[in-house]
């Protein structure tokens, strides 16, 4: 890969972030978590191409950052979205809630195991 297409990539992947960002902030949370999370998945498939498989990428640094809310709904977008490229992460972070070793709640391997079967079946 060149350079001006890495420093390209990187621009998409901050782009990509930022839009999360903007729709985690502006998207009105009404009457349930579920139907915030139906607006917000409603509103990532609104994009196309490479900004829509960056946005499916920037999924990962909320899955790895501080926000437990945001590393949630990283979860749940991971299995509405089809994306499959995170089995393996997901995968593990079951493995470590399992054994103790996961910064996000032990009650959410559940959750997890859910959304890794989610996958598996698509």
């Amino acid at each position: 890969m060149h350079l001006s297409q890495a420093i390209m990539d990187q621009q998409l992947k901050q782009e990509a972030l930022d839009y999360l960002e903007e729709l985690y902030k502006n998207t009105p949370y009404e009457k349930s978590g579920e139907e915030y999370l139906r607006r917000i998945e409603w509103k990532i498939r609104q994009n196309e191409g490479e900004l829509l498989d960056s946005i499916i990428a920037a999924l990962e640094l909320w899955l790895k950052g501080d926000d437990h809310n945001k590393a949630e709904y990283a979860i749940h977008l991971m299995g509405r979205l089809g994306a499959k490229q995170y089995l393996p992460e997901l995968e593990k972070l079951l493995h470590d809630m399992n054994e103790n070793k996961s910064r996000l709640p032990n009650y959410w391997k559940s959750f997890v195991q859910g959304v890794i079967n989610q996958l598996n079946r698509k």
